[in-house]
């Protein structure tokens, strides 16, 4: 298999797991009847939406770099859900950081707890999409309950490493140093992304692999910036507020 045909089947992979987290979250909004009648619950279930869209994007262009050093293009099912997870979290933390910034500890702890079993579940259920070789009397739905429940637990101890740092990662860069100031953030992990990184790095076992973790760099700070994550906090915020008037 070429290099252009291993970039087709990953292409095609996260497109099919775009298209499954999209129905995953429509799927938990149908069994959720009596949330779509509160104010403002549709731009909850977007911004979970969205963050599951941006650790999929994000992922998209790290299992690429992760092929590439590794030399196996056929990773894992296993360390594939790890990274996809771990992208999940780090975009998980970003917008746990906005809403302290924007509505203080009392708004991020609702948010969090709003936002975070529904984006973790829609990633599960997008992630094992092929259910073919599931034996006979197997509970789907009891095995993915647990699951989440697990994963939960793992969400919250990555946030308590990210809380660690006290930036992102992207202070002093300009078009002229970006190459310096990244290889230097790099070297260490006390910025969110270089945490990122390296928790990445650690996966694939690759520790001190700088170009991986310059990749990893490059794909969330891009994700990132595509979305609109924190206008879409600030809509919540305001639409709660209004509430209260």
């Amino acid at each position: 298999m070429d290099w252009l045909q291993n970039y087709k089947v990953l292409v095609k992979d996260y497109r099919d797991r775009r298209e499954a987290f999209k129905e995953a979250m429509e799927s938990w909004a149908k069994r959720h009847p009596n949330v779509p009648q509160a104010r403002g619950v549709k731009d909850l279930l977007a911004l979970a939406g969205d963050i599951g869209m941006s650790a999929l994007v994000s992922y998209k262009g790290i299992i690429g770099a992760v092929a590439e050093v590794t030399d196996e293009w056929a990773i894992s099912e296993q360390l594939d859900f790890a990274i996809r997870l771990e992208m999940l979290w780090f975009f998980l933390h970003i917008v746990d950081r906005y809403a302290f910034g924007i509505g203080g500890p009392e708004f991020r702890a609702a948010l969090q707890d709003e936002i975070a079993v529904p984006s973790i579940q829609a990633m599960v259920t997008a992630s094992f999409v092929d259910s073919s070789d599931v034996e006979e009397g197997f509970d789907a739905k009891a095995w993915e309950s647990r699951m989440v429940s697990d994963l939960i637990e793992e969400y919250n101890n990555s946030t308590l490493d990210y809380s660690m740092c006290k930036e992102l990662g992207v202070k002093g860069l300009d078009s002229t140093n970006s190459e310096e100031v990244v290889f230097g953030q790099l070297n260490g992990e006390e910025t969110i992304l270089a945490k990122l990184a390296g928790r990445i790095n650690r996966l694939v076992s690759e520790e001190f692999d700088v170009l991986l973790r310059v990749e990893v760099w490059h794909a969330a700070m891009i994700a990132l910036v595509k979305s609109d994550l924190k206008e879409q906090v600030e809509a919540i915020y305001s639409i709660r507020n209004d509430l209260r008037l």
